[in-house]
């Protein structure tokens, strides 16, 4: 892949259809990977890969300080004298020619990095933890951990929900109990001031002041059923006639 080439060489990424085109230019077989993004499949052997690289490297400097002489990358941009080709390296019979790298390959119309239908698809099974690799192993545990986490937030928001409606139910109650209290006082002090006390009768000893008595205010302003007023008056004068005696 160019952009693994260019990694090792710490320079700027060439474009996919300029490495196709120069490569293309020198006569070789080039067609893009029907399975991985980005790569390319080509009979060019890794030292007119390198050889590409370093024409690139020309036009494209990289920054300086950026390899040391103890980097592979160093190496490989400035090598050695050991192939006879190398002596009198020419690098500029390559051309980086984008349209040509653009120009649309012969085939069967085959779809290029077809994605399967679903996670783990295919004839065989799944494959497992010990031959996954180490990328795979840390993809699994990460989307684990965002599991665990989205369900964790779930758990909490409902949680707060069910606290929220807790709380509105007790203020529920606890206004519907001060309104109650409320009424009640007010029956009652509505039911005291509706009391007449201008009729005063003697009992022997004194005046004493009563109210007027019915059969729905007598003993209501406490709580007590009614009684009627004649049946009041009689006990008053039996127990005025116990005190007489």
């Amino acid at each position: 892949m160019p952009t693994q080439l260019s990694r090792v060489l710490h320079c700027d990424a060439p474009p996919l259809a300029a490495i196709r085109g120069a490569l293309l230019g020198l006569g070789y077989r080039v067609s893009k990977s029907h399975c991985r993004p980005g790569s390319l499949k080509t009979d060019a052997s890794w030292r007119v890969l390198w050889r590409v690289m370093r024409a690139w490297v020309r036009t494209h400097p990289i920054k300086p300080g950026s390899l040391t002489e103890s980097m592979p990358g160093y190496r490989i941009l400035y090598p050695r004298t050991q192939h006879p080709d190398d002596e009198h390296e020419n690098l500029d019979e390559i051309v980086f020619d984008e349209a040509l790298g653009r120009e649309k390959e012969k085939g069967k119309g085959e779809v290029n990095y077809q994605l399967n239908p679903n996670a783990y698809w295919g004839p065989m099974a799944r494959a497992g933890r010990r031959g996954m690799t180490a990328q795979e192993l840390s993809k699994e545990g990460n989307a684990e951990k965002d599991k665990r986490r989205r369900e964790e937030r779930e758990r909490r928001k409902l949680e707060g929900l069910t606290r929220v409606a807790d709380n509105g139910e007790e203020a529920e109650g606890k206004r519907r109990r001060r309104q109650d209290r409320r009424h009640g006082i007010e029956a009652a002090a509505a039911a005291s001031s509706s009391v007449d006390v201008s009729d005063r009768r003697d009992c022997g000893n004194g005046v004493e002041e009563t109210p007027v008595r019915t059969n729905t205010t007598d003993g209501a302003q406490y709580g007590l059923a009614g009684i009627s007023a004649s049946d009041l008056d009689r006990l008053e004068e039996e127990a005025v006639g116990k005190l007489k005696s």
